[in-house]
């Protein structure tokens, strides 16, 4: 994996960092159902999300890079 995902319940914050020199270029989030819930256009290194409008519940995670596409699983208590 080029990127990593890390979900911070007691920050409330979703941090995704690229793991190589590949610039971020889009997240999407999705319900453990395959719903999208949120698509943005980032750039950089590094992106913080506040989980504030995630229920509780598992997600997935879509991360776009100049290197590839990365997917994560993630739960939010």
């Amino acid at each position: 994996k080029k990127t990593n995902l890390i979900c911070n319940d007691r920050s409330g914050e979703i941090v995704v960092l690229s793991t190589s020199d590949a610039d971020l270029s889009q997240i999407a989030f999705f319900s453990a159902s395959g719903v999208l819930f949120r698509d943005e256009r980032i750039s950089g290194k590094q992106y913080t999300i506040s989980t504030d409008r995630f229920s509780p519940g598992v997600y997935i995670a879509r991360v776009r890079s100049s290197e590839g596409v990365d997917v994560f699983k993630f739960r939010i208590k």
